[in-house]
């Protein structure tokens, strides 16, 4: 997260505050979390935070990098996300989108998620955020 930071994420209003970086270093998993590579280079991650039993928070990063690999990126995360799913036995994935963030539903939609309503002043910034979720 910390690389993807440093790049610029694929979405200016995704990029983070100084202050609020390290809030990203306990994202990584061996066991719960995939990067997407090309070339050596990673250009994006995912995976998933437990919540409580079979209950996940999915999470998703992508670099400016995954521009000229939108394709493969999006399949990488698809093929991800259901290898944590089957793995971990995740009855109910769910995510955050920012309100204003049209690409994140399309996205979210694609991978199975659907839209359970809106969240006043959820982010860190008090960005209102759709709850997306997936559920087996």
């Amino acid at each position: 997260a910390q690389f993807y930071m440093d790049v610029g994420f694929n979405f200016s209003m995704l990029e983070v505050k100084e202050e609020h970086r390290g809030l990203f270093d306990d994202l990584l998993s061996p066991t719960h979390a995939f990067t997407c590579v090309v070339n050596g280079v990673p250009i994006g991650s995912g995976g998933v935070v437990p919540l409580w039993e079979n209950v996940y928070e999915g999470w998703v990063i992508g670099s400016r990098l995954i521009n000229k690999n939108k394709v493969y990126f999006a399949k990488s995360v698809k093929k991800g996300l259901e290898d944590l799913i089957e793995k971990l036995d995740i009855i109910r994935l769910q995510t955050a989108i920012k309100e204003n963030f049209p690409t994140g539903f399309r996205f979210a939609e694609w991978l199975g998620m659907k839209n359970e309503g809106l969240m006043k002043k959820y982010d860190i910034y008090g960005n209102n955020c759709y709850r997306y979720a997936r559920v087996k």
